[in-house]
């Protein structure tokens, strides 16, 4: 994960019950009213009047690394499509909250490096109504927290040691992992990793991962709660060496 995306990682929006990979930076959605005019001829003393008019939210924009993720790609099939999603922009996982919102992606871009190299993408996500805050958080992963191992069961060393308040994880493979399968904890609520939804304390299905020596796949793991904001977890996979 890029320097910059670390700096950003306490923000976050999820999609859906998917979280948006490294961040770089997130803009807040601003709530608007129309001010009509509604200045008469015998209004008093002279002064212009406004009435309430309509609501408005501005897009959020997003800004993220360019990784080359099948989540990044997907973001494409959603603009195209305009495919209306729950979304929450998220604050800093240690303070918890943020906003609720339905919306849809209405632009993306990539953005390019001074060699034409693609390095970030830009994505316009507008609301189709109002914004809700949430103030309540969903309690997240419980012990055993979190353990994961590759497609045939070998155990990959996950660190940090997942425990309570910490969200982001890293494990490395050996050059013949094709696939990984996480097994997450939660006392409560409903969890989803890699966009699909899982079972409490059950491995999931061997989830792809990039090949190659130094190859790079961020998973996300979420755990929601009703009328809650949800937990938003990273594990990030590199693959290292052979088994020796």
């Amino acid at each position: 994960m890029s320097q910059n995306a670390i700096s950003s990682l306490g923000y976050c929006a999820v999609h859906n019950n998917v979280p948006i990979h490294e961040i770089t930076k997130i803009s807040d959605p601003t709530l608007k009213s129309d001010t009509p005019d509604t200045t008469s001829q015998d209004n008093p003393r002279g002064f212009k009047s406004v009435g309430k008019g309509w609501k408005t939210v501005s897009p959020v924009t997003i800004t993220l690394n360019d990784v080359g993720s099948t989540d990044n790609a997907n973001l494409w099939v959603l603009a195209d499509a305009q495919t209306s999603e729950l979304w929450y922009v998220l604050d800093p996982m240690a303070k918890g909250g943020g906003i609720v919102f339905t919306g849809f992606i209405s632009s993306i871009k990539r953005i390019h490096d001074d060699t034409g190299k693609p390095v970030a993408i830009e994505i316009i996500v507008t609301s189709q109504g109002p914004i809700d805050n949430v103030v309540n958080v969903a309690a997240g992963l419980t012990t055993p927290w979190l353990s994961i191992t590759d497609q045939t069961t070998n155990a990959l060393t996950v660190t940090p040691t997942p425990a309570a308040n910490l969200w982001a994880f890293q494990a490395t493979a050996y050059t013949d992992t094709t696939g990984v399968k996480i097994m997450a904890t939660a006392a409560v609520g409903t969890i989803t990793v890699a966009g699909a939804a899982a079972t409490t304390g059950t491995p999931t299905s061997a989830i792809p991962i990039n090949q190659g020596q130094g190859a790079i796949t961020t998973i996300g793991i979420v755990v929601g709660e009703y009328n809650k904001a949800p937990r938003v977890y990273t594990l990030t996979i590199t693959v290292g060496s052979n088994h020796s």
